[in-house]
């Protein structure tokens, strides 16, 4: 039994050198040269000799001009490595004509479980901890603050269009993996590294990930979470001011690419009629429009040609898998999609039959002049009120994102979209109701797309 002890004993000691690596010295330099090299949140000297083994340590390295790079020693084990170099990436600031594809930041985590909870009452008359909640406002506003510095294009919150056009292209989230925090002077030091993750809308996954560093020393606030602020600032410019995101979120390269121009669809013209008979024409219009329900929810419509083609807005139909319209009369009908201009937001759909009366579709500037009067009629909220006519005017004329709307004070709600707005004097369809404006304290901005738009997205053309 002894020799068998000796033997065990034997194999326990050749063991040491392995774990001896683990000791491995490693000399750290940065690119370029004169980058400040931060051991967790202190000044170190550059280049710097770390024990890769020591999991408590981190490097950040800083550059005016250049994104924070980080680096966790202990994740060179077992490379077998004597040096490192940390290249830090020089930030692009990108031009004036610089569009971004909206984006909408959506999450901040610590996964480190060192900062603090959010305030909560503790000790004797109310006295409560100093702590962190990251979902304050204030770090998610030094965050898409320095997004929109360098041209992205933030969405979410208060976002002007509540409807399927203004679903983001990407969704961004960030998680802290390290902190350092440092107590020198009379404020704080703070360095991270941060998980950035980039999401696509279309593709449905993760399309691009980056670890940065952050650092923060501002000497402006004595504050902790101000200047965990600042350094989500810096986090933030590690990833935003680097090309290859830039060139990932260009709104020109999300866009998807033209296709050929299709076939025109001829419809027949309408004759705008000059009415004194208001309470006629809105009977006349109400028995044009329809109720466009889906298998997931409804919006409005109304018919452009006897042989029943109809208007309504792309995001009401899309990716529906049966789509109906009901008349004010209660007929209904089983439509099908003609086509759609996703990028304007416009879609033709038929249902089958003839001799149905069409709305006739303005061909003149002065039918949208503002101060036009104009009704709209959709279903608002609910199927049940399909029809419902409100009253306004043409109260404005906007472009946003390069493309025209008409402004109006009538009462748009959801369900609306797609619906013909009229002019009362012509009997005219000048446009289709797209968004209204949702914030508080604010009523009567909604937007229609001018129909001569409709018709161009759609290549429809009248004889």
């Amino acid at each position: 039994m002894k020799p068998t002890a000796t033997l065990f004993l034997v194999a326990i000691l050749c063991t040491g050198p392995a774990d001896l690596a683990l000791a491995q010295k490693v000399k750290v330099t940065t690119e370029p040269a004169n980058a400040t090299l931060y051991l967790n949140a202190s000044k170190v000297s550059n280049p710097k000799t770390v024990n890769i083994g020591d999991p408590n340590i981190s490097l950040v390295a800083a550059l005016s001009g250049y994104g924070t790079a980080a680096l966790k020693p202990l994740d060179l084990r077992g490379e077998g490595i004597t040096e490192h170099t940390m290249v830090l990436e020089q930030l692009n600031k990108p031009g004036a004509d610089y569009k971004g594809a909206r984006i909408e930041f959506s999450k901040l985590i610590d996964r480190t479980g060192q900062i603090e909870k959010p305030s909560v009452p503790t000790g004797w008359y109310g006295t409560t901890t100093t702590a962190t909640d990251f979902e304050d406002a204030q770090f998610t506003a030094a965050i898409t603050g320095t997004m929109g510095k360098y041209g992205c294009n933030v969405v979410g919150g208060n976002t002007m269009f509540k409807n399927d056009r203004d679903v983001p292209d990407f969704g961004l989230g960030a998680e802290v993996l390290w902190i350092g925090k440092g107590t020198a002077g009379s404020g704080f030091q703070i360095a991270l590294h941060v998980k950035w993750s980039v999401y696509s809308v279309e593709e449905e996954k993760v399309v691009y990930e980056k670890v940065v560093g952050a650092y923060s020393d501002s000497r402006s606030t004595n504050k902790f979470n101000d200047e965990l602020a600042f350094a989500l600032e810096d986090a933030t410019r590690s990833l935003v001011g680097t090309k290859e995101f830039q060139d990932m979120v260009s709104a020109d390269k999300v866009k998807a690419p033209a296709s050929a121009q299709a076939d025109a669809i001829t419809i027949a013209k309408v004759s705008a009629k000059n009415s004194a008979d208001y309470s006629g024409l809105v009977k006349e219009c109400m028995a044009s429009t329809v109720t466009v329900k889906t298998n997931f929810g409804f919006g409005s419509g109304f018919v452009i040609a006897d042989n029943g083609y109809i208007l309504t807005n792309y995001h009401v139909i899309k990716g529906a898998e049966k789509i109906e319209a009901i008349f004010n009369n209660g007929f209904s009908f089983v439509a099908e999609e003609v086509r759609t201009n996703k990028d304007r937001d416009i879609a033709l759909i038929k249902i089958p039959g003839s001799g149905f009366k069409p709305i006739p579709l303005g061909a003149g500037e002065a039918a949208s002049d503002v101060g036009e009067e104009v009704l709209l009629i959709g279903t608002p909220k609910s199927v049940e009120l399909g029809q419902t006519v409100t009253k306004g005017i043409i109260s404005g004329k906007r472009t946003f994102e390069e493309k025209p709307y008409i402004q109006t004070d009538v009462a748009v709600n959801a369900g609306n979209s797609g619906g013909p707005l009229i002019n009362i004097r012509t009997g005219e369809v000048v446009g289709v109701i797209v968004a209204k404006v949702v914030d508080s304290g604010v009523e009567g901005l909604g937007f229609a797309i001018p129909i001569e738009d409709c018709r161009k997205a759609l290549n429809l053309v009248t004889e």
